[in-house]
């Protein structure tokens, strides 16, 4: 068990990233409408991938975009994964779903600040003085947290994977063509100035679901 073995030798979370996206590489249009970019069949299985990882975890702008729910909706009788979410300034919603629900399924919300506001309703502040995921993923690990499914957004993406914390990617693509070159892709950040130095997986294996396909591989 690959989550098993890394959390027992590291004393930190494993950690997998997931996304979407389109032929051309795109994780929404420039409208930022993502839905939906993959088949039910891709949806669903998104959920039983959920279903295996302690966490899940997104930054802000997810939240305040989406309002994702972060939930398993195929597995109603297991426990829903705690939610994680990165917000340095502290400005996810209020009234968004994961603050709604705190009380339902647990959720943590990594910040600079701290309001007791978010805590009423149930939400958790991990607070930090700056975002470092190193020490995030240390103190993670330290709660019991042993395998985290980052879905995002782009940023979150690329951080984790300049912060080399990374493990295994999925990235489900559609045969859609979006183009924009204000699209969103899924890793942004600076990203790597040669192909020597860009990121490469291991041990792949392909799924196909009707027309998707999903790609799975470990980092090297």
């Amino acid at each position: 068990n690959d989550i098993f073995f890394h959390y027992i030798t590291t004393k930190k979370p494993f950690i997998a990233m997931k996304y979407a996206m389109t032929l051309d590489g795109k994780l929404a249009t420039r409208n930022f409408d993502s839905k939906w970019i993959t088949n039910e069949k891709s949806r669903a299985y998104v959920h039983d991938l959920r279903h295996k990882y302690t966490a899940i975890l997104v930054g802000v702008n997810t939240i305040i975009k989406d309002d994702a729910k972060l939930n398993v909706r195929r597995h109603k009788k297991s426990k829903n994964p705690i939610r994680i979410i990165l917000d340095p300034k502290l400005e996810t919603p209020m009234n968004s779903f994961v603050v709604q629900t705190a009380n339902e399924q647990p959720t943590w919300i990594v910040s600079e600040k701290y309001d007791a506001a978010y805590t009423n309703l149930g939400v958790r502040i991990i607070q930090m003085k700056t975002l470092d995921l190193h020490e995030l993923m240390t103190i993670l690990g330290e709660e019991k947290i042993d395998s985290i499914f980052i879905e995002g957004g782009a940023f979150t993406h690329a951080s984790f994977l300049e912060a080399g914390l990374v493990n295994k990617v999925y990235a489900f693509v559609a045969p859609k063509i979006i183009g924009g070159s204000q699209a969103l892709t899924p890793v942004s950040g600076q990203g790597v100035a040669f192909m020597k130095d860009a990121y490469q997986l291991k041990d792949i294996q392909f799924q196909r679901f009707d027309e998707d396909i999903l790609i799975e591989g470990y980092l090297k």
